[in-house]
């Protein structure tokens, strides 16, 4: 049997084309005599709208994608959750794609996302900053452990002073660019509507402010690691990526609206820079005095 089509709807429902399209967008101009009409056609006749043209015809999917890192994380599961709810109150889908923290994945997510045309796609942008600070703190760990062992504190010290300046110049770069740029982010991902321009550069500027601090914070745990330090390294790494940001994410909004919730990561970001700092100067002083032969 072919599948049913909006003509044979309208026929069923003795109405307009125009008509059944006005009701399978939701449109208010309809008399819900007909609106009940062409419901129980659709349900007779097992018409589903063709997604691919509607799409091509309106210029919008009704569908936005969103790439986390492990759906399985319940603090992912909740956020999921809470942007499918706010999508559907809009009309729009929620295509959810779990990398498993892979970045092969991630790219070839990305791409499927663009290849179905979807509105937008929701991302964490701070993932370029983070591999920036990762790659800093990869690269010291191993050289800050070798010379603890051997007790060369000045080679440790000298170490660490090319770590942070590392970890600055990728903190004022994303910044900069990030507030100089806010859009670069949007046409990367997506072919965004005039009302996405609009709303995204407030947001991307307010969410990258914490950029500057993010490859500090992220650097301190590799460099807590290597001077055995691993209570402190887990200490920055929980109550950043957990306890700080989870309790702003869900409080901000509650207490002073919904906009908020974009400095969430600044404050956490402040909040676990002033911590690390502290602990770096301390466990930095108290290192051997033993200088390099």
């Amino acid at each position: 049997m072919a599948n049913a089509t909006i003509k044979d709807v309208a026929r069923e429902a003795g109405v307009s084309i125009a008509t059944v399209s006005r009701v399978l967008n939701k449109s208010a101009s309809v008399k819900p005599e007909l609106v009940s009409k062409v419901n129980d056609a659709i349900e007779q006749l097992g018409y589903y709208p063709n997604s691919i043209a509607r799409t091509l015809k309106s210029d919008s999917s009704k569908t936005v994608g969103f790439v986390v890192s492990d759906i399985s994380n319940d603090f992912f599961t909740v956020m999921v959750r809470s942007v499918e709810d706010v999508l559907n109150r809009r009309g729009y889908n929620l295509f959810v794609c779990s990398t498993d923290s892979s970045q092969d994945r991630e790219r070839e997510y990305l791409c499927l996302l663009r290849e179905k045309q979807v509105d937008g796609i929701i991302i964490n942008i701070s993932t370029f900053v983070q591999c920036c600070a990762y790659s800093a703190g990869q690269a010291a760990q191993p050289i800050i452990s070798i010379n603890l062992g051997a007790g060369q504190s000045s080679r440790i010290r000298e170490t660490l002073r090319y770590a942070l300046c590392s970890t600055a110049v990728f903190g004022i770069f994303w910044t900069v660019l990030s507030m100089a740029f806010p859009n670069l982010y949007v046409y990367i991902f997506m072919k965004p509507s005039t009302e996405i321009l609009e709303i995204a550069p407030s947001i991307i500027r307010t969410y990258s402010s914490s950029f500057l601090l993010l490859p500090l914070n992220i650097f301190s745990a590799y460099y807590f690691q290597a001077i055995m330090k691993p209570r402190t390294a887990f200490a920055v790494s929980i109550f950043r990526g957990c306890i700080i940001s989870g309790i702003l994410i869900i409080a901000l909004p509650v207490l002073t609206g919904a906009d908020s919730i974009w400095f969430a990561m600044l404050a956490t970001e402040i909040v676990t820079a002033v911590y690390a700092t502290g602990k770096i100067l301390r466990f930095t002083k108290e290192l051997p005095a033993r200088t390099a032969q």
